[in-house]
């Protein structure tokens, strides 16, 4: 597999006038290029990205330009990008980058895990067979305790 090309031009500003609408191909921070939007929050957006230098696909979590502005808002997703940092178990998803862009928003660069969500599965009408339900939540208390674990280090 060849190594997509890097732009010439490898920075952008994230567009703060109109929320969560960074166009497709947009690059953020020199390394990242956004290719779709996957969900919005009261923080942040998440785009599905590639990074360039390796053609992977990441998720790209960017913090919301008015929430930049915000000392302890900036600060809070700093001390979110030290402790996933942190982290490596296979139910948590990896970090692979934080940054800021050019205009100062910050982002970070995630493992892109596939599949459907929990939140989607639980909203269907049907409820989750025991087992599944069982081993979900096994596997979130399993993330929980690895992260909480003082002697991890």
């Amino acid at each position: 597999m060849s190594k997509p090309p890097i732009p010439e031009e490898n920075t952008a500003i994230v567009n703060s006038g109109e929320i969560g609408v960074i166009p497709p191909g947009t690059i953020i921070g020199g390394r990242f290029r956004v290719d779709r939007c996957l969900g919005k929050g009261g923080m942040g957006i998440v785009y599905e990205a590639t990074q360039l230098t390796i053609g992977r696909a990441v998720a790209l979590k960017i913090l919301l330009a008015e929430m930049t502005r915000i000392p302890s808002i900036k600060e809070r997703f700093r001390r979110e990008a030290e402790a996933i940092a942190t982290l490596a178990h296979p139910n948590i998803v990896t970090l692979i980058d934080f940054d800021q862009t050019d205009s100062g928003e910050l982002f970070l660069a995630m493992e892109l895990v596939r599949g459907t969500l929990l939140s989607t599965r639980l909203s269907d009408n049907d409820p989750l067979p025991l087992a599944v339900a069982t081993k979900v939540v096994g596997q979130i208390l399993l993330a929980l305790e690895h992260a909480h674990d003082p002697g991890r280090g």
